[in-house]
């Protein structure tokens, strides 16, 4: 499992950034979300961290991979 690399930002935000990546924001939002907290995060990083995180949480998570699934046919 490949783990995200560090964002530099507080333990709410990365909370709330994993939270939205569940749920199909795009790495500009990411981007955003980050710089929202005072910490400087461009689109690259923020989809590198993006792609870290489906890689070990979606390989792992059953539950995660359905929700993931169900909002993108929903288009949620």
């Amino acid at each position: 499992m490949q783990k995200p690399p560090p964002l530099g930002i507080d333990r709410d935000t990365a909370k709330e950034v994993n939270f939205r990546i569940c749920f199909g924001i795009s790495p500009g939002g990411v981007a955003v979300k980050i710089n929202a907290g005072k910490s400087w995060c461009v689109r690259a990083k923020a989809q590198a961290y993006i792609d870290a995180f489906y890689s070990g949480y979606l390989a792992s998570s059953p539950l995660v991979r359905q929700t993931v699934q169900h909002h993108k046919e929903a288009r949620c």
